[in-house]
């Protein structure tokens, strides 16, 4: 528990400045070319951390073997979030008002900073497209697994 609290933490510390940037290049209409700069080489450590997570889970089961409809929809996935994340300007203001629509979600807004943490959504993205295109299902394990005795 506390490891996982450390790196929660961490990784919010660190994310918390970058979604500024996200918020200086696509919402307020006038980008500097710090943040620019700054949002950019921030994606790009959250996003070769992604891909490190998913280097890790392909590495964990080396026998495992990919569907290829699975790394198909990933790579999919990667290549969409990556889209989303050079054009915020476009899909923003649609997915802000699609996302606070729930009178729920609408009342987050009053004590959640970012919410809905529109700056996260590329990387979310990227990260489930991650995980579909490393699942592996083990070859190793026979097809009736039933019960030990």
């Amino acid at each position: 528990q506390w490891k996982l609290l450390h790196r929660s933490g961490m990784y919010f510390l660190w994310a918390y400045p970058f979604s500024v940037y996200w918020w200086g290049l696509y919402y307020y209409g006038n980008p500097t070319l710090l943040d620019v700069v700054f949002y950019w080489v921030g994606f790009a450590a959250f996003a070769l951390r992604i891909a490190a997570w998913g280097k890790k889970r392909r590495q964990a089961e080396p026998d495992g073997v990919t569907a290829p409809m699975l790394k198909v929809a990933g790579g999919a996935l990667i290549a969409f979030g990556l889209v989303a994340s050079a054009t915020g300007r476009y899909w923003q203001d649609a997915v802000t008002t699609a996302l606070t629509a729930p009178a729920w979600s609408a009342e987050l807004l009053l004590w959640l900073p970012f919410w809905p943490f529109e700056p996260f959504l590329p990387l979310f993205i990227i990260g489930i497209g991650t995980m579909l295109a490393t699942t592996t299902s083990s070859s190793s394990v026979p097809a009736d697994s039933s019960v030990a005795r």
